[in-house]
């Protein structure tokens, strides 16, 4: 290569990396290595918690990026029953959260086995799919962590004897979670809040998701599980409602939020933005819709809502749709709506999925040392290529984070800062 040629190839390389880091993506360093464990013929009893993996994080952030089931096979004479197996997780020490094998692949609990479009058959997608009748369970969703974290499973209360179950995990250190084309902060740990299964009343608003007072966040999926004599219930609207009470409307009804149509009159589907993966066509379905394409961030004290059916007029309220558009000099009420005659027998199951990171932090409380030099390249304090360098070196790494520490919380977050300039000055030094 001449000189000029090798000049340029640096500028590429520095481009795409720039590029990458745009669209939601990280370069590679070599900080970032794999880990993972796989288990074939694992033996679970009833009553029985069996831990399938552990992993301590020594380059944080870390995350898992691939869970698979394969299955969990009943012992001879007992009925299949893998889809309520559960997974649980303890992330950095706290009991965080736990998910049915179903609910790993965003399936419904309705109609879960089968072997026709119907009723189950299989299909995937690149963050979750359920590839056979028995099992074929994945997720790609990525499950972040900087300390620890420990992964459990049980099978369903209601299998006897002893199972045989088979599970793959893999993951990456020195990794930030992307959802969609957003790069989250290293501190952000992913969550699970529920409804039901409840039997609801028509015009009942579902309160599906509380976000804390000291939380900042992004919705990541819904599921909707519902079991009815018909379909009107869905002409529901989806509300995000703010700390103030101010609601922004997230569909024009129940299935319009699941980005379908006319009470989803062409049955099953499943793409990367939602799905409909039951429906028996008399009043019961399951549906996801995921937000990975569709980032929503999530304030302090927000709330998804959810309602039973739908009262609409006006510019839109917490107690009715809009029909119209208004300016904010407008009123707010106006109500006016047609009573659509409902069953007074329906349930509602949902689940949603979601990260969250601490406001604290994110305002200039404690923050990792890749968190900063992520900052610094957002920022233009540092180039992408001067922060894999960094990471690249162990031996710098300490030197850095004295720097960093005497830089303080908001090191490299704002623009022309004289501390930040130090501390990218001296950074560079090391290198």
């Amino acid at each position: 290569y001449s000189f000029c040629t090798l000049l340029v190839t640096m500028r590429v390389a520095l481009l795409l990396a720039a590029v990458a880091c745009a669209a939601g993506h990280q370069p590679w360093t070599a900080s970032m290595k794999h880990f993972g464990h796989s288990i074939k013929n694992g033996a679970i009893s009833e009553g029985q918690e069996v831990t399938v993996f552990e992993y301590s994080c020594n380059d944080p952030p870390c995350a898992i990026t691939q869970m698979q089931v394969p299955s969990i096979y009943p012992a001879s004479g007992q009925p299949w029953d893998w889809e309520h197996g559960i997974l649980s997780f303890s992330i950095d020490g706290n009991n965080n959260f736990s998910m049915s094998l179903l609910e790993m692949a965003f399936e419904g609990y309705n109609g879960a086995q089968g072997t026709g479009a119907a009723d189950g058959s299989p299909w995937g997608l690149s963050t979750f799919g359920k590839t056979a009748k028995t099992g074929g369970v994945y997720s790609t969703l990525r499950i972040p962590f900087s300390a620890s974290i420990k992964i459990t499973l049980r099978m369903s209360p209601q299998a006897k004897g002893t199972n045989t179950y088979w599970f793959v995990v893999r993951g990456l250190t020195s990794y930030r979670v992307t959802l969609g084309d957003v790069i989250l902060p290293a501190n952000a740990k992913l969550n699970i809040q529920r409804f039901g299964p409840q039997q609801v009343q028509p015009y009942q608003l579902i309160p599906m998701l509380n976000i804390s007072s000291d939380a900042n966040g992004a919705l990541v999926g819904v599921v909707l599980n519902s079991v009815s004599t018909d379909y009107t219930y869905l002409e529901a609207c989806m509300r995000l409602v703010d700390a103030n009470g101010e609601v922004s409307f997230l569909s024009s009804g129940g299935e319009d939020y699941f980005m379908s149509s006319a009470y989803f009159d062409e049955g099953m589907f499943k793409t990367e933005n939602s799905g409909l993966t039951f429906f028996d066509g008399k009043g019961s379905l399951s549906a996801y819709k995921v937000h990975t394409r569709d980032f929503l961030p999530l304030m302090p004290s927000d709330s998804l809502v959810f309602r039973v059916g739908e009262k609409t007029g006006g510019c839109g309220s917490l107690g009715a749709c809009p029909d119209q558009y208004c300016s904010s000099q407008e009123p707010k009420e106006h109500v006016h709506h047609e009573d659509v005659k409902m069953s007074n027998n329906i349930t509602y199951s949902t689940m949603v999925v979601y990260y969250t990171w601490s406001a604290q932090q994110e305002h200039g409380g404690q923050r990792s040392f890749v968190d900063y030099l992520f900052q610094a390249a957002d920022s233009g304090y540092l180039t992408e290529a001067e922060v894999a360098s960094v990471m690249d070196k162990p031996s710098i790494k300490e030197h850095a984070q004295e720097y960093l520490a005497a830089c303080g919380a908001t090191c490299f977050r704002a623009a022309n800062d004289k501390k930040s300039r130090l501390a990218a000055l001296m950074i560079r030094k090391l290198l």
